[in-house]
């Protein structure tokens, strides 16, 4: 009923952004839940409205196209695709890492942009998969570059969130990284 009163554009692109919203959680449930079938129906419905909505998108979107795009690059990896999913992931990092920057500059510390912390984090899960799935060619010096990115980015993902929650869920997966190496120690400490 409210979006029936907006004017015809406005309602149509809200339309479009609640299915977009429905669609982006439902994805994130089934990328969770490893529902490999699921999740490229769900691919699908996203492109579908993403495509819809060009050039109505705005900054408020923007979140909507990270969380996107880090939810499919997590179906890459469920995939068991870490090659494609490390490089879209690096891409990703990147971009966030320039937007975390242009908000700086305009925010004065007023806007929480937990997009970072989130492709760090998942960036740090894809190296931890690349070091199990690489100690079975056992190359240790592959190995040990995996690791270091890994913990490096699991640290960084850390410093990025506010939410304990958040924080907590970086911790294990540092403890995860440190396991995967044997190193016991530090895991028992994170």
């Amino acid at each position: 009923p409210a979006v029936e009163n907006l004017p015809q554009s406005w309602g149509k692109e809200l339309a479009g952004i609640m299915e977009l919203d429905f669609y982006i959680h439902e994805y994130t449930i089934y990328t969770h839940q490893g529902e490999l079938k699921k999740t490229e129906e769900c691919e699908k419905h996203c492109e579908k409205i993403f495509n819809a909505l060009k050039r109505k998108l705005n900054m408020e979107s923007l979140e909507y196209l990270l969380m996107y795009a880090n939810r499919k690059i997590t179906n890459k990896m469920n995939r068991f695709e870490f090659e494609l999913a490390l490089s879209d992931c690096k891409n990703l990092v990147e971009r966030c890492e320039k937007i975390k920057e242009a908000i700086n500059l305009s925010d004065e510390g007023l806007i929480l942009f937990d997009e970072l912390g989130k492709s760090l984090g998942t960036r740090a899960q894809i190296y931890m998969f690349m070091i199990r799935n690489n100690s079975r060619d056992k190359d240790k010096d592959r190995d040990k570059d995996f690791y270091q990115c890994a913990e490096e980015d699991a640290k960084n993902a850390i410093k990025e969130f506010q939410n304990k929650s958040d924080i907590r869920r970086q911790q294990l997966y540092l403890t995860q990284i440190y396991t995967e190496v044997k190193q016991y120690d530090k895991a028992l400490n994170v």
